[in-house]
């Protein structure tokens, strides 16, 4: 089991410095200031924790450490048990502590040639090479994606809820960085950064939906 507190930690003080980090050639460049222009995408760098999607056609971008935004990451599974399931999510929160936007990526299993923490550790990794992946309705029995959202009534937004009808939806992991500098040491990494970018329809179950477009996503992943 994840130890999701520390991991939360971890990725909190990751995207939430205001210093400038070197990851493997990539640059963290999160500026002091508490007022962003959501039309402003000047301040997204090569590995800023952000999203920025348009919701029924209203663009909305949070960066984390700014505006309130905070960021956790974590997982409910043990991904290092053979037959069981890598599952691995992030969570955008805003100021009413309502998830502005969730990742959940599931289902990596080991096969059994996976016989060291070493090789255990690259299927993790692989896990999240740049590619398309499906939209999955079960984060626990399929190997997929899925997003959800809070909105300000408290009520929850997810692509496999409701008749969860992703025909001619997309995701799609663009770039992979490699964030935990001993990787070229131990070959083993701990953490990993995404770009993505995606669309989608979300539904609360009673029929309703919110439409999703022009999504673009940058999160870290603690293996």
């Amino acid at each position: 089991m994840k130890k999701i507190i520390v991991i939360s930690l971890l990725a909190l003080f990751f995207v939430s410095c205001t210093k400038e980090y070197s990851f493997e050639g990539a640059t963290i460049k999160q500026p002091i200031t508490h007022n962003l222009p959501l039309s402003d995408t000047t301040l997204i760098g090569d590995t800023t924790v952000f999203y920025d999607c348009e919701f029924d056609g209203q663009r909305e971008l949070q960066i984390a450490g700014l505006n309130n935004c905070v960021v956790f990451t974590g997982g409910t599974a043990v991904p290092y048990v053979y037959n069981d399931y890598g599952q691995y999510t992030v969570d955008f929160f805003g100021n009413d502590s309502l998830s502005t936007l969730s990742f959940l990526r599931s289902n990596i299993n080991l096969m059994p040639t996976d016989t060291s923490y070493l090789l255990k550790n690259q299927r993790m990794y692989q896990g999240f090479t740049p590619n398309t992946y499906a939209y999955t309705l079960n984060i626990a029995g399929n190997n997929g994606v899925i997003i959800q959202r809070h909105d300000a009534a408290g009520t929850p937004w997810a692509t496999n809820l409701g008749i969860a009808d992703q025909s001619g939806s997309t995701f799609q992991i663009i770039k992979e960085y490699n964030v935990d500098n001993a990787y070229n040491t131990t070959g083993v990494t701990h953490g990993i950064y995404l770009l993505c970018k995606f669309n989608c329809i979300l539904y609360d179950g009673t029929g309703k939906t919110i439409t999703i477009k022009n999504g673009r996503m940058g999160i870290v992943i603690w293996l």
